[in-house]
């Protein structure tokens, strides 16, 4: 600390001494904290944001809730398609009844396919009346294939 060259004696000198220390003081936190209003706006723009922010996570939580299961549901639907469409496809190449189609076991095409041939032979071949509708043999060919055909179609019809 810097010695004074003339003592203090009385209160006004005191008082001229300390004002001007607290005049420099001020002025060091003024400019320390001069962008105090800045930060404070800026808090607030952040806090308004986050709060935004977090009720749109809220929100799309809600909305996306069930979402994975959803999917996983619709992967497996199809997926069931896919397999019934081989089977039927597999079933028809291998001339076994439409209805049996939903019968044949198996996971991969080749699979399907051995269920689907040994199938066939305990049912002992293929006869007319299970084919799949509108499948003709070279029995049923004649002069006109096509009346035998719509017959084949005809007798096979439920009602």
């Amino acid at each position: 600390m810097k010695e004074l060259e003339t003592p203090i004696t009385t209160q006004e000198a005191l008082d001229e001494i300390i004002g001007e220390r607290l005049k420099r003081d001020r002025e060091t936190q003024a400019k320390k904290y001069a962008d105090y209003d800045s930060v404070k706006s800026e808090l607030a723009t952040s806090k308004e944001t986050i709060a935004n922010l977090t009720k749109s996570i809220n929100d799309n939580k809600e909305k996306y809730a069930n979402y994975d299961s959803t999917l996983k549901e619709l992967q497996d639907k199809v997926a069931k398609y896919e397999t019934d469409s081989v089977k039927t496809r597999i079933a028809l190449e291998t001339g076994l009844p439409y209805g049996m189609a939903g019968r044949l076991a198996g996971t991969t095409e080749d699979e399907i396919k051995k269920d689907a041939e040994s199938l066939k032979a305990m049912m002992g071949g293929q006869t007319k009346q299970n084919r799949a509708p509108g499948k003709t043999s070279n029995d049923d060919i004649g002069t006109d294939s096509r009346n035998a055909q719509f017959k084949e179609l005809l007798n096979n019809l439920k009602f």
